[in-house]
This record gives C-alpha cells, sequence and structure tokens, in this order.
C-alpha cells in the first residue's frame, strides 16, 4: 500500500476523516488477502501439495502481487516502477486464477474472483486517498463567503420560481371577491306573502285551522283562505 509523501502526511495532521479512510481501507485489503491466501492453500491441498509445501504456495502467487505493488510506490524511480506494475499484473492474474481454481461450487468461484478483485480496488484506492491540504484562514473566510452566496443565489432562484404562483393566486382572489356581490345579488329568496299567495292560488279552497291567532312574537297565524288574503294584500 503506498505511503504519502511528505507533504500530504503534513497536510494531514490532524484529519480524522483521512486517517480513518486509509484505515478501512487498509483492512479491507488484508481481509481480501487472508482469503485469497486460504484459498490458494486449499488449491494447493487439491493438486496433493501436503505440509509446509501447501502453505508456501501463497508466498508465489499473492507475494509476487504484493512485491509489485510495492515497487510501483513514488518512493522508487520511474524504472522500478514499471517492474513493479508488471510483477503485480502477473501476480494479480495467478492469484484470480488459484481463487476460481480453488472454488468447488460456482458460487466459491465467483466468491474467489471477487476476493481477489476487491483487493485491487482497495490498494489502488489507497493509493489514490490524499489529504486535503491545509488552508489559513484568510481561505476559510473565502469558502465560506463563496458557499453563502451559492445557498443566497439558490434562495433567491426558489423564490423567484414561487412569485408567478402567488401572483396568479392573488389576482383569481380578487376575482373571485369581485364576483361574489354578483352571485349575491341573483340569489333572492321569496318573501313569506308571496309564497302564502302561491299556496291560495293552487289551492283557494283548502281548509286551514284552527283560528287566526298571533303569536306573542306578532306573527300571523292564518287559519282560512280569507285570512291569508287579508295578510297578502
Amino acid at each position: 500500500m503506498s505511503t504519502p509523501t511528505t507533504t500530504d502526511a503534513v497536510s494531514a495532521t490532524g484529519n480524522a476523516t483521512y486517517y480513518l479512510a486509509k484505515t478501512i481501507v487498509a483492512g479491507f485489503a488484508a481481509g481480501c488477502l487472508y482469503f485469497s491466501f486460504s484459498h490458494t492453500i486449499e488449491l494447493a491441498h487439491m493438486l496433493g501439495a501436503t505440509g509446509a509445501q501447501a502453505y508456501t504456495t501463497p508466498a508465489f502467487l499473492d507475494g509476487f502481487m504484493l512485491l509489485g505493488r510495492l515497487g510501483m510506490s513514488t518512493k522508487f524511480d520511474a524504472a522500478t516502477n514499471k517492474i513493479g506494475r508488471r510483477m503485480m499484473t502477473v501476480g494479480a492474474i495467478l492469484s484470480l486464477a488459484s481463487n476460481v481454481l480453488a472454488g468447488q461450487t460456482p458460487g466459491d468461484r465467483i466468491i474467489g474472483a471477487m476476493v481477489v478483485s476487491g483487493f485491487l480496488v482497495a490498494e489502488w484506492y489507497a493509493g489514490k486517498l490524499r489529504p486535503a491540504p491545509a488552508l489559513t484562514p484568510a481561505q476559510k473566510g473565502a469558502q465560506t463567503k463563496a458557499r453563502n452566496a451559492a445557498l443566497k443565489a439558490t434562495t433567491g432562484q426558489a423564490q423567484a420560481k414561487k412569485a408567478p404562483a402567488k401572483r396568479q393566486a392573488a389576482t383569481t382572489t380578487k376575482t373571485n371577491a369581485a364576483k361574489t356581490p354578483a352571485r349575491a345579488r341573483k340569489t333572492t329568496v321569496k318573501p313569506a306573502n308571496a309564497i302564502v299567495a302561491a299556496a291560495m292560488r293552487t289551492y283557494p279552497n283548502f281548509p286551514v285551522s284552527p283560528a287566526p291567532a298571533m303569536t306573542n312574537t306578532g306573527i300571523w297565524i292564518t287559519t282560512s283562505p280569507a285570512d291569508v288574503k287579508t295578510l297578502t294584500n
């Protein structure tokens, strides 16, 4: 796994997220390497190897891959990096083959291929991890201003989009308010005298009982058609 340069190490001081990511990637790579070693030993046993010979098999497969990865470090020159890349490629191919052949079921073979692929991806990602450079107070202030400006612009755009809808709602409310008196004028209630007169025209001889009387509230109760005519005239 590649080591950060001096600049990276200095800028990584106090960067807990950077060290957490490095630790997780290192643990993931170690787990993949452990399973790859186990699969390679199982393949050696399947081929008839016994004793220490079976347990040394991973050194000639995954071991070459690790040596090649170390040779690709920035601590070495370009020629060493080139040789390390070739060794890692050959070791990765041999490790992939051994992990697939060691599986006794299709699922075992798929998992074996995933183990090697996961190790290579973890190693590649570990080499790409770089901590952010330390910022001066002035740079932090500039970043804060830029974030606030972007947030303000986004909020302004959202309000600008809502403005037409608010204006449309206000216009609709005013229109409905202007139409309300006209609608109210159209709705008329017939007076009680008109209703009684209409009833008399329909049933002129209909008897009404009891006799006409006036309630305490001053409302006349009609008891005959003559009473109704008297009230409606």
